[in-house]
C-alpha cells in the first residue's frame, strides 16, 4: 500500500504497464527496454526495488541496474532473495539452487520459464562485490532472517551528491 500522493509514484517495467494506470489512477508507469533508465540524474528522492535485481540478467546487467538506481535518485532501497537460503523462492526447490548447473538443468525440465537469463540469484558475497563495484558512496546491506537463517537482503545506498 503506497501511503503517499499518487502523483509522487513512478513505476518502471520492461512490459506494457498501461493496465496499471487504470488500476492505480494518478500514478505514472513507464515502459522501457531494459538497460539505462529513461530518467534524468537525481530525478527522484528514492528508488525502491523489491525482488527485481535477480531478474535483470548477468552480473554486468545487475551492476548496471544498481548504478542506474543510484544515478536517478538520491537514495536507493532494494531487496533480493538470499541464494543460500535452503528454499529457492521462484522454483520452491530445496538446496538444488545452490549449484547452478544442476539447478538450471532441473528448471529446464520442470520450470522451463526459469533460466540463466532471467534468474541470477545473489549470495551475500556476490551482493557485497556488486555494491563495492557500483557507484554507491554509502551502502548498508541488511540480512532479513526467517527462523534464524537469512532469507533476503535489503540494500540501502546512495551515490555522490
Amino acid at each position: 500500500n503506497y501511503p503517499y500522493s499518487a502523483d509522487t509514484y513512478t513505476g518502471l517495467g520492461i512490459k506494457d504497464l498501461s493496465c496499471m494506470e487504470t488500476e492505480y489512477p494518478g500514478k505514472t508507469f513507464v515502459e522501457y527496454p531494459g538497460g539505462r533508465f529513461p530518467f534524468e540524474d537525481k530525478q527522484f528522492n528514492w528508488v525502491f526495488s523489491n525482488g527485481v535485481i535477480e531478474h535483470v540478467g548477468d552480473e554486468q546487467a545487475q551492476l548496471l541496474f544498481i548504478n542506474e538506481m543510484i544515478r536517478v535518485s538520491k537514495y536507493v532501497f532494494f531487496t533480493t532473495p538470499n541464494k543460500h537460503f535452503p528454499i529457492e523462492a521462484h522454483s520452491r526447490i530445496f538446496f538444488l539452487h545452490w549449484f547452478d548447473k544442476p539447478f538450471f538443468n532441473w528448471c529446464a525440465k520442470n520450470k522451463p520459464w526459469i533460466n540463466r537469463s532471467n534468474l541470477n540469484l545473489l549470495s551475500a558475497h556476490k551482493l557485497k562485490k556488486l555494491m563495492n563495484e557500483s557507484t554507491a558512496s554509502t551502502c548498508k546491506i541488511l540480512r532479513n532472517y526467517f527462523y534464524g537463517l537469512p532469507l533476503t537482503f535489503t540494500v540501502i545506498c546512495s551515490g555522490k551528491e
